[in-house]
């Protein structure tokens, strides 16, 4: 079970039952038997407590939603600014509307709301153009020099 994986307080209470019956019937240690049903033994414990209190079931967050997500105002307002600055990257966008009082969010979530809303800019890859040379069929028959880093000679008069 991974560790973002939310389950009922049903599933939690039949997790409960079966540990202690397995207990019961075969002596293995807690520790084996969670390791069996991939669960941790942090949250085993937390749902033990938390059976203990009758409260196995999750509390919602505030009115249904985290409180690090985005707000609908602040997508708008990062979209708008996008197609008003069509050739600047999220990287760059992220920071002009943190200096201009826009929207006060980080690169990545900049990111996240020009990708969900297909407006990132990317590089088109070039594509080659002409016929490539014919393949060499024996050696030295075809050479390559880069002349970038030939010197010239200072300081002589020829």
């Amino acid at each position: 079970m991974g560790s973002a994986t939310r389950v009922s307080a049903r599933v939690k209470q039949e997790v409960l039952d079966l540990v202690e019956l397995t207990i019961e019937r075969t002596g293995w240690t807690i520790s084996r038997i969670l390791e069996k049903l991939s669960i941790s033994t942090s949250h085993y414990h937390c749902w033990q407590r938390r059976a203990r209190l009758a409260k196995l079931e999750d509390r919602p967050t505030a009115e249904g939603r985290s409180l690090d997500q985005l707000l609908p105002e602040e997508k708008h307002s990062v979209i708008a600014y996008a197609l008003a600055h069509p050739r600047d990257g999220y990287r760059r966008l992220a920071w002009q509307m943190i200096d201009e009082n826009i929207a006060f969010l980080s690169p990545s979530s900049v990111y996240l709301v020009l990708n969900d809303a297909d407006l990132l800019y990317r590089w088109k890859r070039s594509t080659r153009s002409g016929e490539a040379p014919p393949k060499p069929t024996r050696p030295n028959e075809r050479w390559h020099t880069d002349i970038i880093y030939l010197r010239r000679r200072t300081g002589s008069t020829s």
